[in-house]
């Protein structure tokens, strides 16, 4: 797509919605499973055997995460934790679900085939591989948050353990490693579009009291997601 055109959101309003996270523990497996059937089902080339899925059909629904581990809320909102003492050079996570979308035309074919709240999840997960392809992982590594430092990253990019971890941590990797920053013009509209909290009549007062109410919400969800997951934290999936 060329530059000067201009990029039509695929979703709004998901900050403003209030739409329940979830934690995608074993309850919801089959919401992972959908994910990747849908993608491997969009990447095939009409009227021929060919596709350009990055995901093979006999690892949908494997585990990808290879360590025993659990989902909560920490203070980078939903995280993944191991429960077990892990050692360096041990795999955490197995790549068997990185979606790739080579173009915007792709990836917009995925999002129409999901619910609202799963494209507003997306595209909190994905994130632009070049400048012309995007990436996100179908699978719990989505809830890998980034280390500021090197002391607090624990991960790197290809799901291995970086140094020994502690049961109780949470996996940390670099996104700087796997993310290309400020090049992906279509991408980039396409996540703001859906996430911008502020609309046409906010005035300067309401949107610093919306910003301030989004970002606590980034962190940890809605009011309800405390509720709902009580008994999903006990859960190790």
């Amino acid at each position: 797509m060329s530059q000067q055109q201009q990029i039509t959101p695929i979703v709004t309003g998901c900050a403003d919605s209030n739409y329940l996270r979830s934690f995608y523990n074993d309850d919801n497996k089959n919401t992972w499973i959908f994910l990747q059937r849908t993608y491997i089902k969009t990447m095939k080339k009409k009227n021929s055997k060919k596709s350009y899925s990055s995901l093979r059909e006999r690892d949908v629904g494997e585990n990808a995460i290879q360590v025993p581990y659990e989902i909560k809320v920490g203070d980078q909102g939903r995280g993944l934790f191991v429960t077990e003492d892990v050692k360096e050079d041990t795999e955490i996570w197995s790549g068997y679900h990185h979606a790739v979308f080579p173009s915007e035309r792709y990836f917009r074919r995925f999002m129409e085939k999901l619910p609202y709240e799963l494209q507003c999840e997306i595209l909190l997960w994905a994130y632009p591989k070049s400048a012309t392809a995007a990436a996100v992982d179908l699978d719990e590594g989505s809830f890998v948050n980034h280390g500021n430092t090197e002391a607090e990253r624990n991960m790197d990019a290809g799901g291995i353990a970086t140094r020994d971890i502690v049961a109780g941590e949470q996996i940390l990797m670099d996104y700087s490693s796997c993310i290309a920053y400020g090049v992906n013009t279509w991408f980039d509209e396409i996540r703001t579009m859906a996430w911008s909290p502020r609309t046409a009549t906010t005035t300067d007062e309401e949107e610093e009291a919306s910003d301030e109410a989004v970002d606590q919400y980034n962190l940890l969800g809605n009011d309800d997601i405390g509720n709902k997951n009580k008994d999903d934290n006990d859960i190790s999936d």
